[in-house]
């Protein structure tokens, strides 16, 4: 027997053929079962804490008890529609703001423009204002002319709120519109420059509005005796805002020779302070004739 048979003799192969096959077979579930059981450690806690994270119940919508759901009963909600705006009240509809401030202006006009000036122009209940000319002006005068102006402002109502009448109203809507186009008349130039005139039967007076491009506010106002007169009054009124905060005026009443310059300065959206200069040039005119420096501090809401 050659070398070679006998080395064959004590040669043991580590596995068989079949061997093999099983073993692989083996390995590859092993590997599987691994795999399979690290998805499901990886899996598990992150399901675990997406089920801590919400708890059904807490948010509209979610319940944990289906049996009493079941036997619960509900109730439709039913969604009313928006109510309709409510009337304004009583006092806007009869004052607006456009009323609002064109009494303020002819109130200026009458008592004074800044209210400092209007409470040394107006005498107290019981005595009287005298000037530095001697002249008194006593309580009884005083109402009188704030009746004046009372009744202006019953005569400007009515009129103002028989033209919103007119204008709605289809029977009296033509005789608004020739109302209309008689008492306010614009003129407007290529320039930047209009020119709005405007009849007011209450006062009676005219006011025309010289609209510019330097921002200037001017205002020319003649105020009448009868519907149509000769002007009583010549008011040529002149502002120009200096800042966001403060405005600089002018107020000449052109029959009365009273020039007036006025300094005012927005101190919050409800206080202000002014510095006022006023002559009086013409001692023959509706005013009594005085020169008037003043500073004041007013409030308006």
């Amino acid at each position: 027997m050659s070398d070679l048979d006998q080395e064959s003799k004590h040669f043991k192969p580590l596995c068989y053929t079949r061997g093999v096959s099983g073993t692989g077979r083996f390995l590859r579930q092993l590997i599987l079962f691994t795999l399979v059981s690290s998805a499901a450690s990886v899996c598990v806690p992150a399901r675990a804490a997406d089920e801590a994270a919400v708890v059904f119940g807490e948010r509209p919508g979610y319940t944990t008890d289906i049996a009493y759901e079941r036997n619960s009963r509900t109730h439709e909600m039913v969604m009313l529609p928006r109510p309709p705006p409510g009337a304004p009240p009583i006092a806007e509809v009869i004052f607006n703001e456009k009323l609002s401030r064109e009494f303020q202006q002819q109130y200026e006009y009458k008592f004074g423009v800044t209210q400092a000036e209007q409470v040394i122009n107006s005498p107290g209940r019981n005595d009287q204002y005298t000037y530095n000319t001697g002249r008194n002006a006593t309580l009884k005068q005083y109402r009188r002319d704030q009746q004046k102006f009372g009744e202006y402002m019953a005569r400007r109502l009515l009129e103002f709120h028989v033209d919103n009448y007119a204008k709605r109203d289809r029977s009296f809507r033509q005789v608004y519109e020739i109302k209309d186009k008689v008492s306010n008349v614009e003129v407007k130039s290529k320039t930047g420059y209009s020119v709005k005139w405007k009849y007011n039967i209450a006062g009676p007076t005219m006011d025309f509005q010289i609209k510019n491009p330097y921002e200037i506010d001017a205002r020319v106002r003649l105020e009448m005796s009868g519907l149509v007169s000769k002007p009583n009054e010549v008011i040529y009124q002149f502002s120009y805002p200096i800042s966001k905060r403060v405005t600089l005026s002018e107020l000449i009443k052109q029959m009365d020779g009273t020039y007036q310059t006025v300094l005012a300065r927005a101190l919050t959206s409800h206080v202000a302070v002014s510095l006022s200069v006023s002559f009086d040039t013409n001692p023959q005119g509706a005013n009594i004739q005085q020169n008037i420096y003043l500073v004041g501090l007013g409030y308006s809401e």
